[in-house]
């Protein structure tokens, strides 16, 4: 697309830009001078996409027409309503607003054309639109049908019709529109909020009507605005009061001027905006972009609006396919080959230079199914997958759920003994794996006696035994095997996080995975999202971004590695719109010198979990990354479940949120009874997603339970946390990692939440370690920001003046990095043992 004017605002910008003759001007009649201008208006514009259809007709006896672009979705309808302002007005002018939105939105359009004008006062305008939304409902671009979703939109004066329309519906009860209004704010009118009821004509102006703040008003300007309000006074307040009636009605966007002239009372009508409830605070846009003028949808800024207006119509429409197409239990491996169908050139899987569309992929996945039913893998058989995240684990990932069977992610943090073992606990029938982790496997690979002889695959080398992904998926078929899919089989077991002994194996159901990525439309995951997917594919901290991305046909760009810079490149190449990372990497991205620089904008929700997000860090990503966040706190084994819409939020940062619908938490003292609100105790939940048990460990399964008075099961955490009055809960610490000094429970968090603070700390962990005098007493394990070093008594010293009298620091101890996993959890365990040697802790 060219950047820059089109002819048609050439046009009128030199008819704006001419020298006015004010003795000329006044023999001139003012509706001879509108006609003039609008005759400007109308040379003749160019489509931007010529491969649109144009259909003309007639709807409530305007001229309108059907803009619908290849591929559009003409179930999901738009009523475009495009008044004229003062100057801009036709169809003819407007179109390619009505193009583009066909294009962004992935609907069908239908153009009317409004000159709001003295010959077609306010009322009677939106009479006739209410005519168009009705035929709209029943009627797309083939004939008589009905819409499944329908939005109104309106540029320019069409705007003030469309939220009176909107108006219009709830007060009459008629089938509403999901909402989405573009309006201006300079040079347009705006109905007051009850003029669509009392049919008077009570308009004011909406905006600047001078084309410099505070400036006169051209005459031309001052003869359109009293023909069209007769006697009433242009002089305007900011904001229109038809926003104080619009709070309640489906999300609207308001798109307002983003100009040096505009700035000033565009801020203001957006704020008035927001807080009618008027522009949904999911959205999260971060700018606010002019577009005041359809004719002009060359320029960046109002193209930008656009695409933005029609993401969110996109959004909003496959929230309706989602919620029908997950009614009842799929599976993800039966979602995924619909997707295929539904969608077969969208992009599902970005590695690098390589991608594979939905078509391209589920070929892909039936191939590995069938090679795997061919190697004896039956249904609820197990596989296992030892790699950095690739597009060929993907396949095998995927492709074993297609077969029926259930996926072993293993952990490449493990040690050979503890593979080993897993892969015995799991009894693994196949192993892929990439070369750069043989050397945990062969020293081991003789006691993998489950794996058949044709079962060891090397994702990217052979021989030795290994037979390559290549051979293994080659000349097998392409169709769907056809397996019938059991809701109680496994679809995964994770692994508890661990470097030595067997680590427990988490086994996931079927039913229980396929309640977890319906849910992901709500928050814009759909056939457009793409997500980043920067943490390793055995951890659950990934399934929970991923899944939702696979489940509801998006993309996933894969990185084998995270490295902060290449984050950036990719979220800015890609339009990422969603990512899952851990506290580490939010750390790690701020503290890159160049964050700033790269375009995030097109990012919706951004996601944390594994470990809790500090809270400054909270209040830099909803203030410093365009988009939503989103903290999650739970266990891979499932019941717990807590989730913080952050910035929705931002006073209740210093917690992990509320109960996840469907979720129900209790805090339980050490005496077995629930605690009341604000005081601590373990974290117990219960939910229909808990997980069927750990693999092959009855005995750890039920100590990991426990069984209210009514025999409901609930999850144990393990953490230690409490409940604020509004139900928000606040976590404090692992219950193992507790110190207990003097008889006195410490929680580290309190400890550490006040030794970030300080500007020379770049992250601590508080352990607790062997004292004579108190049994156990708090050690500070510091990791100075880069740069500094601190001396460990001041930061001490500064620390305990701020700290109570139970909670002081016995020792700061400076480390050039605290010991992490691959997804970013500090490893307190390997900080307490040189500590606790010989010793045994209290907790």
């Amino acid at each position: 697309m060219k950047k820059g004017p089109s002819k048609g605002l050439l046009a009128v910008t030199a008819v704006l830009s001419a020298p006015q003759d004010q003795g000329a001007a006044g023999d001139i009649d003012p509706k001879q001078r509108l006609q003039q201008r609008r005759e400007s208006s109308d040379a003749e514009q160019p489509l931007v996409d010529e491969s649109v259809r144009v259909i003309p007709l007639q709807v409530a006896g305007c001229a309108a027409e059907w803009i619908v672009a290849p591929g559009a979705d003409e179930s999901t309808r738009l009523l475009m309503i495009h008044g004229g302002g003062f100057i801009m007005c036709g169809l003819n002018s407007h179109r390619n607003t009505s193009v583009m939105m066909s294009k962004y939105a992935n609907c069908a359009v239908l153009a009317i054309d409004y000159r709001l004008a003295p010959e077609t006062p306010f009322p009677g305008a939106l009479d006739d639109c209410a005519a168009a939304w009705d035929y709209l409902l029943d009627n797309g671009p083939q004939g008589a049908s009905e819409a499944s979703s329908a939005y109104v939109m309106g540029d320019s004066a069409g705007g003030n019709l469309a939220a009176s329309l909107l108006l219009r519906l709830r007060q009459e009860g008629a089938r509403m529109a999901k909402g989405a209004i573009l309006m201006s704010a300079a040079l347009d009118l705006t109905c007051s909020s009850d003029s669509w009821i009392t049919n008077n004509v009570s308009d004011v102006m909406l905006g600047n009507p001078a084309l410099q703040p505070g400036g006169p008003l051209t005459g031309a300007d001052r003869d359109w605005i009293n023909l069209y309000m007769g006697d009433g006074d242009p002089a305007q307040s900011l904001a229109s009061p038809l926003m104080d009636d619009l709070g309640g009605l489906p999300p609207l966007l308001i798109m307002v001027g983003e100009n040096e002239r505009l700035r000033d009372d565009s801020v203001r009508f957006h704020e008035k905006a927001i807080a009618a409830g008027v522009i949904s605070r999911l959205e999260r846009w971060p700018h606010v972009y002019h577009a005041w003028t359809s004719v002009n949808v060359e320029v960046p800024e109002a193209d930008l609006a656009l695409r933005r207006m029609g993401e969110f119509i996109r959004r909003e429409s496959y929230k309706q396919v989602a919620a029908k197409r997950f009614s009842e239990f799929v599976d993800l491996s039966d979602a995924m080959a619909e997707n295929a169908r539904r969608w077969p050139h969208h992009l599902a899987v970005i590695e690098g230079e390589h991608q594979l569309s939905w078509a391209q992929f589920d070929e892909q996945l039936n191939r590995m199914a069938n090679a795997l039913i061919a190697e004896g893998i039956r249904p609820n058989d197990k596989v296992a997958a030892l790699a950095r995240n690739s597009l060929e684990y993907m396949v095998v990932m995927f492709g074993t759920l297609r077969a029926g069977a259930c996926i072993v992610p293993l952990s490449g943090m493990a040690s050979s003994e503890a593979l080993a073992a897993m892969m015995d606990n799991s009894d693994a029938k196949v192993l892929f794996l990439e070369a750069g982790y043989r050397e945990l496997i062969d020293p081991v690979r003789e006691q993998l006696t489950g794996v058949g002889d044709n079962g060891f695959v090397g994702f990217d080398f052979e021989g030795d035994g290994w037979q390559s992904y290549a051979d293994f998926i080659a000349g097998h078929s392409s169709d769907h095997p056809g397996i019938e899919i059991d809701p109680s089989h496994g679809f995964n077991i994770i692994y508890s996080s661990g470097t030595t002994g067997v680590p427990k194996g988490i086994l996931h159901a079927r039913s229980m995975r396929s309640r977890e990525f319906p849910a992901g439309a709500s928050t814009g995951y759909s056939p457009w999202a793409r997500t980043l997917v920067s943490t390793p594919l055995y951890s659950n901290t990934t399934m929970a971004s991923l899944l939702p991305t696979m489940g509801n046909a998006g993309c996933a760009v894969l990185m084998p590695k995270f490295d902060t810079q290449r984050f950036l490149e990719l979220a800015e190449e890609h339009a990422i719109t969603h990512a899952m990372l851990v506290p580490v990497q939010y750390q790690r991205l701020f503290d890159f010198e160049k964050f700033a620089d790269y375009d995030l904008s097109s990012f919706l929700m951004k996601y944390s979990t594994s470990a809790p997000l500090r809270e400054d860090l909270k209040r830099r990503v909803i203030t410093e990354w365009p988009g939503g966040l989103i903290e999650f706190y739970g266990m891979t084994e499932g019941g717990v479940g807590c989730i913080l819409l952050a910035h929705m939020f931002p006073h209740k940062l210093h917690t992990v949120g509320f109960a996840i619908p469907g979720n129900q938490l209790t805090i339980v003292g050490e005496d077995g009874n629930a605690m009341p609100v604000g005081e601590a105790g373990e974290i117990y939940g219960r939910s229909r997603n808990m997980m069927d048990g750990y693999f092959k460990a009855q005995a750890k399964t039920e100590e990991s339970y426990w069984y209210d008075e009514a025999g409901h099961r609930w999850q144990r955490s393990g953490d230690m946390g409490r409940l604020d009055a509004d139900g928000f809960l606040e976590l404090l610490d692992r219950k193992k990692d507790m110190i207990i000094s003097g008889g006195f429970n410490v929680f580290a968090a309190d400890l550490e939440d006040v030794l970030v603070r300080h500007e020379e700390v770049n992250d601590v962990a508080v352990i607790a370690v062997p004292s004579s005098d108190w049994g156990e007493t708090p050690l500070a394990i510091v990791e100075p920001t880069p740069g500094c070093q601190p001396d460990p008594v001041e930061l001490q010293e500064w620390a305990n003046t701020r700290l109570g009298k139970g909670q002081r620091i016995s020792e700061v101890v400076l480390i050039e990095e605290l010991p992490r996993s691959t997804i970013g959890k500090v490893l307190k365990r390997e900080l307490r043992e040189p500590f606790w040697q010989g010793e045994k802790k209290i907790s």
